[in-house]
């Protein structure tokens, strides 16, 4: 894998501005810095969502979160990871194999920002749409 290995869009974000659960099988086969299988960044916010093959450092409207101490996922080793967030409830929460391992308060009136690029494979690294990060790029698999 090299920060070439990456697939990047703009969808139309407008169905998730309130709502969103992000979830996958990842199997985590890089020991690289931070395998990023999942990023969405906006103009204002570049690590407005970051999804790991770590599972345990997740980023959302750039607060980071790192959850090591609480699991551990070893290479060669699948889990399913799953971000939700609502801003009814001004929570998110991180799901590792079906069990709720973390859960945060997020801005009060914050919703997802539209107009942004989505990637599958790596992270937007410090510039919007671009700058792919060479430590960050994920070398593992996905399945639905």
């Amino acid at each position: 894998n090299t920060n070439k290995d990456y697939i990047m869009y703009k969808p139309d974000m407008r169905p998730m501005e309130s709502d969103l659960t992000i979830c996958t099988w990842v199997k985590k086969l890089d020991t690289s810095d931070i395998p990023t299988w999942f990023s969405y960044g906006v103009s204002s916010e570049v690590s407005e969502i970051q999804l790991t093959d770590m599972g345990s450092r997740i980023r959302l409207f750039g607060d980071e979160a790192n959850l090591q101490s609480l699991y551990t996922v070893k290479p060669g080793d699948w889990f399913h990871n799953c971000l939700s967030w609502s801003a009814a409830t001004q929570r998110r929460h991180v799901y590792i194999n079906g069990v709720l391992v973390d859960s945060k308060a997020t801005p009060a009136g914050r919703t997802l920002g539209q107009d942004g690029y989505l990637v599958i494979g790596n992270e937007q690294w410090s510039t919007y749409g671009t700058g792919m990060d060479p430590y960050n790029a994920f070398g593992g698999e996905l399945y639905k």
